[in-house]
């Protein structure tokens, strides 16, 4: 009856390996799967990180889009004129009386850098820079 007893272990022994086998390959097969799916999803998120990257160079730099993608479609374009008539092209007469109105009114162009007058009094400076 011992023999029996140990055949029946071995028995039970070698069936639970196997179930243990079985089940170590199908927890393999599961990370396989999880893995090859996170790989999946990490290329879609890096392609996508470089989409936005593209973008982002694109409205950091806006002129490479012209540069880069464009090429011009018609070459130098030249303006003649129909007409071969000077009178055209003459600058216009300005009449008299809107030039003697203009005269006594036109006065020397200002200097460029501000005269005394012409700086801020110094109480509207002092209550913009306590507003500050």
């Amino acid at each position: 009856m011992a023999i029996s007893n140990k055949k029946s272990l071995k028995a039970v022994t070698v069936a639970t390996l196997v179930l243990l086998n079985l089940l170590i390959w199908n927890i393999n097969e599961q990370i396989a799967v999880e893995r090859n799916e996170l790989k999946e999803e990490n290329s879609a998120i890096q392609a996508h990180i470089n989409k936005l990257q593209s973008q982002i160079d694109e409205r950091m730099n806006p002129q490479s889009l012209w540069s880069s993608e464009c090429n011009p479609v018609v070459g130098p374009v030249f303006v003649l004129p129909l007409q071969n008539d000077p009178k055209l092209y003459a600058e216009p007469k300005i009449p008299e009386f809107v030039t003697k109105s203009l005269g006594p009114n036109v006065s020397k162009p200002h200097a460029r850098y501000p005269s005394a007058s012409d700086s801020w009094p110094l109480n509207i400076l002092s209550e913009q820079s306590r507003a500050a």
